[in-house]
Parts: structure tokens; C-alpha cells; sequence
């Protein structure tokens, strides 16, 4: 394509993931209303949850200049039974809320054990933060209101809804979790879910690990100050 054309191209394709967008925010509002979602258990791995959640924003984050991490602790590393589908699309909305309001810095996803439990299952926490735009306390008491944003002028710059959080909330209510928000303006934010979970009966299959690597010293350099 010419350059010209290529730019009507990609404002098409702009145009048509923002609408699937609020489309699918409001069939997700009206079946939780309705209370029709169903949540399913299945193992997964929340190591290849939080990688690909990497994948799927870390090119805009690139884009950006930002920095993208996860890190899934040793305490919770490994399967799980849960709703992979439901999980991911919390992380992804506030992990892409993140990147989408913070110009400089990082977007960090970190998940451990809470330290509790709750019968068999053991409380696992997400955490998603960034050293973005941040919020007033104002903003943060109506954030998980349906059509709400922190602003009248956010639509108009970021675009959405207003109805992601709103819609995690209801997942994370839905599987018996709590959701939260630490933030002061200017000073990034930092999201936190609780979420009751039971570890796999049987494990996934695990990535291989060169025998020849084990027991030498390794050093590794990193300019990511987050990492």
C-alpha cells in the first residue's frame, strides 16, 4: 500500500477494534447483569497467563517508550484451577488501562501468595502497577461505577467506555475475590486482586531446563530499573 492508503487502512482497523471494544464491554454488562456469566474450572498456568497478557501489550508499550514486567512468585507459580478466560481479561483490561495512561516509566504485573486461605483454596494476589497519570481520591470512590471515567476529557483522549472496571469488579466479585486501588495524582497506581484458588491436582508440563546450566553462576544485567 501507498503511504496514504496505509493510513486510511489502520484508521479502519482503529476504528473497528475501539467499536468491538464497546461492544464487547456491553454484552459482558448485560449478561452480568442478567446473571448469566458462567465461570468454568479448568488448569492453567498462570506463568503462560501473565506471558501472554506481555505479548499482547507489549508492543504498544514498546510503542511507548514504557517498560512492561511480570512476574508470577514462586508461591504461585505453576497450575491452578480457575477461569483462565475470566483472569486474563482482568489483567488485560487493567494492564491495558495502565499502559494506555502512563507516558513514561512502567507497567508492572506481580502475582503471589496472599498468605491466606479459604478451606482448599489459597488466596492469590495480583497486583498491576504503573507510574502513570494516577488518581485523586475523587476519581478512585466513583472508579468501579458503570460509564464512569476518571474524567469528562478522558473519552475524548483515551477513548472507552468507562465500563471495564466496573466489569472486573463483577468478575472479581463473581469468583469470590476483592479488587482494590492504591493512587495519588501524578504519582502512578496500583491495582489489587484477591482471588480464592486451588492448586492442580496434576501439574502442567513443564519447560525443559538445559541439565549443562545447573549449578554455575550466572550474571545477568538489566537497565529496567522495575526488573
Amino acid at each position: 500500500l501507498s503511504s496514504e492508503q496505509r493510513g486510511y487502512a489502520e484508521t479502519v482497523r482503529e476504528s473497528a477494534d475501539a467499536l468491538l471494544g464497546i461492544i464487547d464491554d456491553i454484552l459482558d454488562v448485560s449478561k452480568l447483569e442478567a446473571g448469566r456469566v458462567e465461570l468454568e474450572t479448568v488448569a492453567f498456568s498462570l506463568d503462560d497467563l501473565t506471558d501472554g497478557i506481555a505479548a499482547i501489550l507489549g508492543p504498544k508499550a514498546t510503542e511507548k517508550g514504557i517498560d512492561l514486567v511480570c512476574l508470577v512468585e514462586q508461591t504461585a507459580s505453576g497450575a491452578w484451577m480457575g477461569d483462565p478466560t475470566r483472569i486474563r481479561q482482568i489483567l488485560l483490561n487493567l494492564a491495558g488501562n495502565a499502559v494506555k495512561f502512563t507516558e513514561t516509566g512502567f507497567v508492572s504485573i506481580n502475582v503471589t501468595d496472599a498468605g491466606e486461605t479459604e478451606g482448599d483454596a489459597r488466596m492469590l494476589r495480583f497486583l498491576v502497577e504503573d507510574s502513570g497519570i494516577g488518581l485523586t481520591r475523587a476519581q478512585q470512590a466513583r472508579l468501579f461505577t458503570k460509564f464512569s471515567q476518571a474524567d469528562a476529557t478522558i473519552t475524548r483522549r483515551f477513548g472507552g467506555t468507562g465500563l471495564g472496571l466496573a466489569i472486573c469488579r463483577e468478575l472479581v466479585d463473581l469468583m469470590g475475590g476483592r479488587i482494590k486501588v492504591r493512587s495519588s495524582e501524578g504519582n502512578g497506581s496500583t491495582f489489587e486482586i484477591d482471588l480464592p484458588m486451588v492448586r492442580a491436582a496434576q501439574s502442567l508440563p513443564a519447560q525443559t531446563t538445559e541439565a549443562g546450566l545447573r549449578g554455575l553462576k550466572a550474571l545477568v544485567v538489566d537497565d529496567i530499573a522495575i526488573n
